[in-house]
């Protein structure tokens, strides 16, 4: 099939051809049922976006028996997805795959008796926040009295909060928008509440959403980086001290959207090339606004200056062009956890300029391990850039301090400390210990 090939009516094919309770067979108290949005498969494969195979992926493999639930809200193509390989996954089935924004507890009664008996035999209920079919069936494991565990990797009300205040959309759009942040913001927190333990990507999410509660509470973040990943030191040492390359090369990685600001941050950009800036922006990613860019950037775009590598996944490729560049630039306004992508540029020796959102603060001290500017604000964004454009010596300084605190931000470190807060939370369905060594 080819990338841009609309799935939806092979999705319902494949999936009704697959009873449910065969679906759900072999569920007892020693397993954990993982619910996540979107999935589809192509011959006889399981396919997961791949922002969310990223984001499972640290708990997935500390757990002794996963049972993933997927479950598809709209027609989506093959370039968006990446095969999950090997974990055990169920795909809801069409009958069961219904309206995503009415109240959990209604949602819940729209879900086949199948489904009901897996999770009430379950060991364990892992719902991913912010998801609307998550919070449905953690309204079944509370009917079903099914210990629930809570993992918030974004700030749900922010999102509609968005919305609500974009002017171009009509008044309707707008009040509608705030009625949705309000009801997911008391969704998130009632779950939170009803859970057995909350885990938190990062320590904003968890003041935000879980304030003063006795339950155990863990922070993480879902990082892909590993400590064979981070930049040799040699390496490092040749990199801030080696001849300064032109042109001064900045870099971004991330969605194409509004959210990451990247509007503010090409406006600043062009600004500094204006005025005479040397400079070339990277874009790696993908999104709506990759059509905007000549609009957001003219003379950049028109003179070459923009360079749209699109998606690249995790891995050497991406490593490598991180270290093409002199400075990383995460412009983001609003609803990031942790940004994985900080560490990964951290611990390529390049430094870092982000916007003080969620909480990209626990990773980028202001003037020690980085520079941080208010979201949405072109000025500051462009004062950022022209200082470390400007002065190597302080570059070279940011750089070293990144580097050095990345080392904390590997893979290998979530790794182990989720693996101890589900072992005190769920021994019996962790894994062995010696797994996550």
């Amino acid at each position: 099939m080819p990338p841009s090939q609309d799935f939806t009516a092979y999705r319902d094919q494949r999936l009704t051809s697959v009873p449910a309770n065969e679906l759900c067979a072999g569920i007892d108290s020693k397993t954990v049922v993982i619910v996540e949005d979107g999935a589809l498969i192509q011959d006889n494969t399981a396919y997961i976006s791949r922002r969310s195979n990223e984001m499972l992926r640290i708990f997935r493999d500390q757990l002794s028996s996963p049972l993933s639930i997927k479950h598809q809200t709209r027609a989506a193509n093959a370039a968006e997805y990446s095969d999950i390989c090997k974990s055990s996954f169920v795909l809801l089935p069409p009958e069961d795959v219904r309206k995503t924004h009415l109240p959990p507890l209604l949602a819940s009664r729209l879900i086949s008796r199948t489904f009901h008996q897996m999770v009430a035999s379950a060991g364990l209920l892992y719902v991913r926040m912010p998801s609307w079919v998550g919070a449905a069936f953690a309204a079944m494991a509370a009917a079903t009295k099914t210990p629930l565990l809570v993992s918030v990797h974004g700030n749900w009300g922010q999102a509609y909060e968005a919305v609500a205040s974009d002017k171009a959309k009509s008044a309707s759009r707008r009040r509608l928008a705030e009625l949705q942040a309000r009801h997911a913001e008391g969704v998130t927190r009632k779950l939170c509440r009803q859970s057995i333990a909350n885990f938190f990507v990062g320590t904003t999410l968890r003041d935000h959403y879980s304030p003063g509660h006795s339950k155990p509470e863990f922070t993480f973040a879902n990082f892909l980086l590993t400590e064979k990943d981070r930049l040799p030191a040699e390496q490092l040492e040749r990199r801030l001290h080696g001849a300064e390359p032109r042109p001064f090369r900045i870099i971004f990685v991330g969605q194409f959207s509004s959210r990451k600001g990247l509007g503010p941050f090409l406006k600043a950009a062009e600004a500094l090339y204006q005025e005479g800036l040397d400079l070339e922006v990277v874009l790696v990613g993908e999104g709506e606004l990759a059509a905007q860019f000549p609009t957001l950037a003219p003379r950049l775009t028109a003179e070459a200056r923009v360079k749209n590598r699109g998606y690249i996944p995790y891995g050497p490729e991406l490593l490598a062009t991180y270290r093409e560049a002199d400075v990383f630039v995460l412009p983001s306004v609003g609803g990031e956890g942790v940004p994985k992508v900080v560490a990964e540029a951290m611990a390529q020796g390049l430094p870092v300029i982000a916007t003080d959102v969620g909480s990209t603060g626990e990773l980028v001290q202001h003037n020690t391990t980085g520079l941080l500017v208010p979201p949405g604000s072109s000025p500051a964004l462009k004062a950022a850039i022209s200082s470390l454009a400007s002065d190597q010596g302080l570059r070279r300084c940011l750089a070293k301090a990144g580097w050095e605190a990345s080392k904390t931000m590997t893979n290998d470190v979530q790794r182990r400390s989720i693996w101890e807060a589900l072992h005190s939370i769920a021994p019996q369905v962790t894994v062995h210990e010696a797994v996550v060594r």
